[in-house]
């Protein structure tokens, strides 16, 4: 689309801004945005160290509790059930509450939940403990997923998904190999305190740095601002978020009953089905099939989890390259389906040679 019908006129740089004006905000584009993408890997990295430390100290609380492998399972399910229930209304607590407040509450809920997990004294309470535990867990992706679709630009809105989403390997790989030191140092108990701890520490900074919004940060220039929109002229700072009517909310739930949107409900539950499988049972595997230390045990597992960190990584430049034509066919197509002829309720000029990978 061309900047301007006058062809005296400057034309926009890549940040929106003519040449020959000097912009409001001129100087260094912020980056404010890789803050917002650090921080959530953050988030996503404590969130799975948390659920690390008791597949790693399950052995010891067999032994504890006088628990058998099928208890152990009983746990993990109830767990799993939380979570999975809580992941629908995860999306709509993130746009409720935004993702400053809502990843504040989830963490700060999940930590505290971690922490009582080493005050569990029977079946019962475990199954407790852990299922409220799993409902605050269950959010960090909704929150992942609105946070970078919020603060990226649509050219490298892959890259910051894979960005903060990569935090589950590594949280994996951080919470199996440090509480294997844990448990062997200070006892299993220490693994939920020491890590429920590092979360709600993590809560107040968060809270300090974040911003729903890339309008409402203070820290956020115009230059950031308008790349992260995508357009060439001004951008409000108090623009009101856009959320789907109520019309195009029924559009979405009919589109998940299409074939593209069974076919991305099936890829995600056989996705889902293997990494719980290694997340949940691999350390224990571990220990009971080869006879090793928590240690060894821990140590060996999170070098599968190293592998899951590579391969997500990489997939993210992967997908902004070919712009994700090879990878998220289907899931662009349910999409298509879901927003039907939605029209933007602001006709705004997009920015020269920056391509979405929505398009």
């Amino acid at each position: 689309m061309a900047a301007s019908s006058n062809s005296s006129g400057p034309s926009p740089t890549v940040d929106g801004q003519a040449e020959s004006e000097p912009a409001a905000g001129a100087g260094p584009r912020t980056r404010v945005r890789f803050v917002v993408f650090l921080m959530t890997f953050t988030a996503v990295v404590i969130n799975y160290m948390d659920r690390a430390n008791f597949n790693v100290s399950a052995p010891l609380i067999e032994k504890h509790f006088g628990f058998n492998i099928a208890q152990i399972g009983r746990i993990s399910f109830i767990w799993g059930l939380a979570y999975a229930l809580c992941n629908f209304p995860g999306g709509w607590f993130a746009d409720k509450l935004g993702i400053r407040k809502a990843a504040s509450f989830a963490l700060g809920w999940w930590s505290i939940f971690t922490i009582l997990s080493a005050l569990a004294y029977s079946m019962f309470s475990w199954c407790v403990i852990r299922g409220l535990m799993g409902a605050g867990e269950a959010p960090i992706w909704p929150i992942n997923a609105k946070a970078t679709s919020t603060w990226s630009a649509p050219s490298e809105r892959a890259r910051a998904y894979t960005m903060a989403g990569s935090g589950q390997f590594v949280g994996s790989i951080v919470g199996v190999f440090v509480s294997g030191w844990i448990v062997h140092w200070f006892g299993w108990q220490w693994t939920f305190i020491i890590f429920g701890a590092l979360g709600l520490l993590w809560v107040p900074i968060w809270w300090a740095l974040i911003r729903d919004t890339p309008q409402s940060h203070p820290w956020v220039n115009d230059r950031e601002l308008r790349f992260i929109q995508g357009v060439a002229g001004a951008v409000p700072r108090h623009q009101q978020e856009e959320h789907l009517s109520r019309d195009e909310m029924k559009k979405a739930w009919k589109a998940m009953l299409t074939r593209n949107g069974i076919g991305v409900f099936l890829t995600f539950l056989t996705f889902g089905y293997i990494l719980f499988t290694f997340l949940n049972w691999l350390p224990i595997y571990m220990h009971d099939t080869f006879h090793l230390s928590i240690v060894k045990s821990a140590s060996w597992t999170s070098v599968s989890y190293l592998a899951g960190f590579v391969g997500f990584l990489v997939s993210g430049p992967i997908n902004d390259c070919d712009e994700g034509q090879l990878f998220s066919l289907s899931i662009l197509s349910l999409r298509a389906q879901m927003l039907g002829d939605r029209t933007r309720r602001e006709d705004r000029p997009r920015v020269t040679g920056d391509k979405s990978p929505l398009q």
